[in-house]
């Protein structure tokens, strides 16, 4: 799927001299993105890369500025993710 200059679809990727994290990574990826509108994903697919046409509607339709995902189960997930999700978003929530 492309929703960009009509139609076409141009992808370009950043190379670090050494791993400086994923949010180093992220801000340097933000920073040299154009375009209205930017959408980040992990590598690991947890949000499905098919929601993401749904995902611009709603920008459109709301005039929002941004729109965010999340799961609501974790059903197919390995048992260790899903053991981890279950430990870290409550405490999460707590802030």
């Amino acid at each position: 799927m492309c929703l960009g200059r009509g139609g076409v679809c141009t992808i370009h990727w950043l190379s670090f001299s050494r791993n400086f994290g994923k949010e180093s990574a992220l801000l340097a990826g933000l920073r040299a993105a154009s375009g209205d509108y930017i959408a980040t994903m992990d590598a690991d697919l947890q949000d499905p890369p098919v929601l993401l046409p749904q995902m611009y509607d709603i920008l459109l339709e709301c005039e929002c500025d941004n729109v965010a995902t999340y799961r609501t189960n974790r059903k197919g997930e390995p048992r260790i993710r899903s053991f981890f999700a279950r430990a870290f978003y409550p405490y999460k929530q707590s802030f």
